[in-house]
């Protein structure tokens, strides 16, 4: 029961915040080379692989069980100290677009017509979505409630008589209502509607309101809804997931299959150790290729996936430890390269603020995967006899994430739930 609650459920939280947070922190530091720093970053658990288990081995016949679940936790405890020691990470950037310029500011407009003039145009020229939600407004002159919207008029004849209105003889924005502009003449601008927001006790601005809907627990659930229904995002998650799963089927299961074929049993532990070497090299080295735009991440996904999936279905043929060795480096090294990649490539489309969740809900459905597979080995294993049917099994969803991939512009044209 202690080992349950403690080294099982407690450090099961701490390893899921370390191993959500992590990406999130490393993109808010990095700007560039986001991946090579990722893979820095994991390359630790491949060291560790080559450190801790001799390390454990001597703490066990020296100090005992409870003496050695001591020591191993005062050496993790000395990752506080680096934690403690990290600078906040810079301020965001507003994101520029060097090839698009608008010019025009922020006016509220009803989303359909005003007056008998429709401003479906505005809302619609636009690639982006330039409109806000539907705001409920009261107008303290006629009393009449209505939904507006706030968009931006892309007018430059108006830029400079919308700013000096904005700005006021002081220069000081006024909180507790905002200025609705029905049309887009001078007349109007210089002559706004006042516009308090209906059922609001304190004097707030609008962008502070705007702000609470965002971040209540409806716009996080939306928020949150929003990234299940990307299908780029479900890609990615069963790229992770296929990850993660080869990755611990084959370091499972590897020994146990050279040996059925005539390995001798220190050469078959070996290939642990050389798929660890080439985990290591693919996740320092070979993030690279994307950083300095070598090739696309989603190319370098899914070329390694391919050949992922290639060697996984060439294995039940080897018979001889040079190929099983040389295949345990290839895995470890497209292994790496693919881990490394997927944090970057996650950002990327969903961007950082959606990062950490985004993250953590593909780490839940790969968990759920790691509960599920243990028996699909057992299966193969105790029913079939021989690891072979799960090595190809392996393969085809290797190849099936490479084509996943091959299909990221057709997916990208699925919109999401707004």
């Amino acid at each position: 029961m202690y080992l349950i609650i403690f080294f099982g459920l407690f450090r099961g939280i701490g390893n899921g915040l370390v191993v959500t947070l992590n990406p999130v922190l490393i993109h808010q530091h990095f700007k560039y080379q986001k991946a090579t720093a990722t893979g820095i970053a994991y390359a630790g658990a491949s060291v560790g692989s080559f450190a801790l288990p001799p390390l454990i081995e001597y703490l066990l016949g020296a100090y005992g069980f409870k003496g050695c679940f001591l020591l191993l936790g005062a050496i993790i405890l000395n990752g506080l100290i680096p934690a403690f020691m990290a600078k906040s990470p810079p301020p965001a950037e507003s994101p520029v677009s060097p090839n698009k310029k608008v010019n025009g500011k922020l006016v509220l407009l009803e989303p359909k017509a005003l007056n008998g003039v429709s401003h479906a145009n505005e809302l619609t020229t636009s690639d982006e979505p330039l409109a806000t939600e539907p705001l409920v407004v009261k107008d303290e002159t006629t009393g009449d409630i209505s939904k507006h919207q706030i968009i931006i008029i892309p007018n430059p004849s108006l830029e400079n008589e919308v700013e000096s209105h904005n700005k006021g003889p002081n220069s000081v924005p006024q909180n507790g209502d905002y200025k609705l502009i029905p049309m887009c003449s001078s007349t109007e601008v210089n002559n706004p509607t006042r516009c308090p927001v209906l059922g609001s006790t304190n004097p707030i601005s609008l962008f502070q309101k705007m702000k609470q809907r965002e971040d209540g627990v409806f716009g996080q659930f939306r928020h949150t809804a929003q990234i299940l229904t990307n299908p780029v995002y479900l890609a990615i998650c069963i790229t992770f997931g296929c990850n993660v799963v080869n990755f611990i089927a084959y370091l499972t299961v590897i020994v146990d299959f050279a040996k059925d074929r005539a390995i001798d049993e220190p050469d078959a532990v070996f290939l642990v150790s050389a798929f660890s070497v080439g985990d290591l090299f693919g996740a320092v080295c070979l993030g690279w290729l994307s950083d300095f735009k070598c090739l696309k991440r989603k190319y370098t996904i899914m070329i390694s996936y391919a050949i992922m999936g290639g060697l996984l279905l060439y294995l039940p043929m080897c018979d001889t430890h040079a190929y099983f060795l040389g295949i345990s480096i290839l895995m470890g090294i497209f292994n790496g390269c693919v881990m490394t990649n997927i944090p970057v490539v996650m950002r990327e489309y969903l961007g950082l603020e959606r990062l950490a969740v985004a993250v953590g809900l593909g780490h839940f459905f790969v968990g759920v995967g790691q509960l599920l597979f243990p028996m699909l080995i057992g299966y193969f294993r105790d029913n079939v006899g021989s690891y072979d049917h799960l090595f190809t099994t392996l393969g085809v969803m290797c190849l099936t994430c490479a084509i996943l991939w091959l299909l990221e512009p057709l997916l990208k044209k699925i919109k999401p739930l707004k």
